[in-house]
């Protein structure tokens, strides 16, 4: 690994911490209570479509419990909520991941304090300086992406 790259792993384990980035599975009800309007809807065909099943005699009880065992199963993943952490590792990867993050590495920056901690290693080529130096003098944050492949 290189003194970039040890750097910025730091700096992603400082951001996994202080975010509470774990990849544990967690109660969230949130969604629910943000999207009252979507998840009302969503609750009154649930009851159309019980009703419908009910009502109707080609379905039998078991066909019933079986629709509001999905109902209850899949209403699950509104509850809940994953955090997952950040990898050096994952940029420019296409992973199950990037469902839940995006592409954080070209959306979160890295701080200056960061970018002036490699300029100011010894370990980190001429080369690399005067990237990241040339990158700041376009005037546009500096993102993960950007440094992570340096020597």
């Amino acid at each position: 690994m290189s003194a970039v790259q040890e750097i910025l792993q730091r700096e992603l384990t400082r951001i996994n911490l202080e975010e509470k980035r774990d990849d544990k599975l967690i109660f969230d009800p949130r969604f629910v209570f943000e999207k009252k309007g979507l998840y009302a809807i969503m609750l009154g065909m649930f009851i159309l479509t019980l009703g419908l099943l009910i009502y109707s005699d080609i379905f039998s009880r078991l066909d019933v419990g079986i629709c509001v065992a999905i109902f209850v199963l899949l209403n699950g993943f509104f509850f809940f909520h994953i955090t997952p952490s950040y990898h050096l590792d994952d940029i420019d990867k296409i992973a199950w991941k990037n469902c839940y993050t995006g592409e954080w590495y070209r959306e979160v920056p890295v701080r200056s304090a960061v970018i002036d901690q490699i300029l100011h290693s010894d370990r980190v080529s001429d080369q690399s300086k005067n990237e990241i130096k040339r990158l700041q003098g376009l005037g546009a944050e500096i993102f993960f992406r950007d440094l992570a492949k340096m020597q």
